[in-house]
């Protein structure tokens, strides 16, 4: 009887309340590992970046465009598909750099330095259009980048 007044008194109150969430730390260890353990495909990068990144869409058509479609030497030898240089002053997952630009230990770094790169300049107060000005100052850099959508 203990038992059922129990469970009467507490089960609405378990649907009531809102399940846990995980922070943001643990969804990147849990996705991580799964990155880590399986070769690259592009899918794979699409999924990361709606995951981390404000606009994937728009970052995946720079990744495309930057590592001339997962095939030059930067994405390479650096795991960097979007030809980011290593920052000198925001928060950074890179570890160095090479030919000018910055270095990963994996393709799963680049996207959470996309990430916080993108973080340090909303902060600021700039949108999204300024960030791929403040990314590539060529003068058609965004028409090309949003031609790839």
């Amino acid at each position: 009887m203990k038992t059922l007044l129990l469970f009467l008194c507490f089960y609405p109150i378990q649907l009531w309340a809102p399940p846990a969430e995980m922070s943001k730390q643990d969804m990147i260890k849990a996705w991580e590992f799964n990155y880590l353990m399986n070769p690259f495909t592009p899918a794979q990068l699409n999924s990361a970046l709606k995951l981390f990144v404000d606009r994937p869409d728009i970052a995946m058509a720079q990744a495309r465009h930057e590592s001339g479609d997962f095939t030059s030497a930067i994405w390479k030898e650096n795991c960097n598909p979007f030809g980011m240089h290593h920052p000198k002053i925001r928060l950074t997952y890179s570890t160095g750099k090479n030919r000018n630009c910055a270095v990963y230990r994996h393709w799963f770094y680049a996207v959470l330095d996309y990430a916080e790169m993108q973080k340090y300049y909303y902060r600021k107060g700039y949108d999204h259009k300024y960030f791929l000005q403040v990314y590539c100052p060529e003068k058609n850099y965004r028409k090309l980048v949003y031609n790839l959508l």
